[in-house]
């Protein structure tokens, strides 16, 4: 029998990647042969979980093996940086940096070698072991990856983190050509509010030069206004967006004359900007809005909430307005989902559902 380090390589690939990656991290380890198919796909995928249970991930020790092998980078694929919530009263738990296998001061050269205005700050929080100033380090020395995912706790409104993804968008550090899906994705922190201010970090990532599916949830700024020109995102093809208000969605829909799927999260919070968030949900404005990719919209899902997922509010003077009559006219609309009152309306009569759904729709969705 042939040994196995003499299979094809792309055989090799096909059972690694069927592999857990903890089997593949002992398979690194002990088969030489196929040590570098496996740190491949090791590697490909790297998945950090920051949250209560979890809250002195590895980052650390991750960043010293990345730079001490710096070809490693070139592996990584994917990034995904997660975490449920940590209660909104607590302050954010902070790694340990005095251990004598964690090389500061090379993390810190690293830094340096940057040239970022924001460098010394950088430098500052993380030998205080914040994990804002660790997780830019990794996402800094990133270029090839074609999947970011940033998500609850790793998103604290005008942190080192997003400095970086700024510098990141703009040039200033080496820029994400290959990226394809982005995720950025937090929710509303009720006791610190200045945490939820992440709406020019957010904006910027429309800037990404390749990125075809975007899921962001983006504050609400007291003025909508792009970080540079105007962008022409003609090659965003689906969109799933939450917080937004409806003006500044009439802004942004023109800049996707491609979009061709839109999940759309409407939700009212009460919250230091609520001038913005008014109780008036006009559903005529609505479609409106979306008339702007009329031309190109197949899948449509819009839910709404008032509040969020772990706040009960009652809004007693909410008001509903219009219909979504003119969704009939959107004749590239194949599969919608949405609320049966935004069809059926507050009648008491409802509307018949023909009314408001285009005649090509395949699949509709009512809850």
């Amino acid at each position: 029998m042939a040994r196995f380090s003499l299979v094809p390589t792309e055989v090799i690939d096909q059972i690694l990647k069927f592999v857990p990656r903890s089997d593949l991290a002992s398979l690194c380890r002990v088969n030489k042969s196929l040590h570098q198919s496996a740190e491949l796909f090791l590697y490909s995928t790297i998945e950090i979980i920051w949250d209560k249970k979890h809250q002195k991930p590895s980052i650390a020790p991750l960043l010293r093996t990345l730079f001490h092998r710096p070809e490693l980078l070139s592996y990584v694929d994917e990034v995904h940086l997660h975490g449920a919530y940590f209660p909104d009263h607590l302050e954010r738990p902070l790694l340990d940096t005095a251990t004598a296998d964690i090389p500061l001061d090379e993390f810190v050269n690293t830094i340096n070698k940057t040239k970022v205005s924001y460098a010394d700050l950088w430098v500052e929080r993380l030998r205080s072991g914040n994990m804002d100033a660790f997780a830019g380090l990794l996402i800094a020395n990133l270029a090839k990856i074609s999947y970011l995912d940033i998500t609850h706790n790793f998103i604290n409104g005008n942190d080192i983190l997003s400095e970086v993804l700024l510098s990141k968008v703009f040039g200033q550090l080496p820029t994400f050509d290959h990226l394809k899906k982005m995720v950025y994705t937090k929710r509303l922190d009720r006791k610190v509010w200045e945490r939820n201010e992440i709406s020019l970090s957010t904006m910027s990532l429309f800037y990404l030069p390749a990125v075809t599916d975007m899921t962001v949830r983006m504050s609400n700024p007291d003025i909508f206004e792009w970080p540079a020109e105007e962008p022409t995102l003609n090659y965003l093809t689906s969109l799933d967006i939450g917080w937004f208000v409806e003006p500044y969605m009439a802004q942004l829909l023109p800049c996707i004359p491609n979009l061709k799927s839109l999940r759309w999260s409407w939700i009212y919070h009460q919250s230091p900007n609520e001038d913005m968030e008014e109780t008036i949900l006009d559903f005529d404005k609505i479609v409106e809005i979306l008339s702007n990719i009329k031309e190109s919209l197949e899948t449509f899902v819009f839910s709404m909430a008032i509040g969020g997922d772990d706040y009960e509010r009652i809004v007693d003077d909410m008001e509903f307005l219009g219909s979504f009559r003119g969704l009939r006219e959107f004749k590239q609309l194949k599969s919608l989902s949405i609320p049966l009152v935004c069809l059926a309306g507050f009648g008491s009569e409802p509307i018949p559902l023909e009314q408001s759904t285009p005649a090509g729709l395949e699949v509709i969705h009512l809850r």
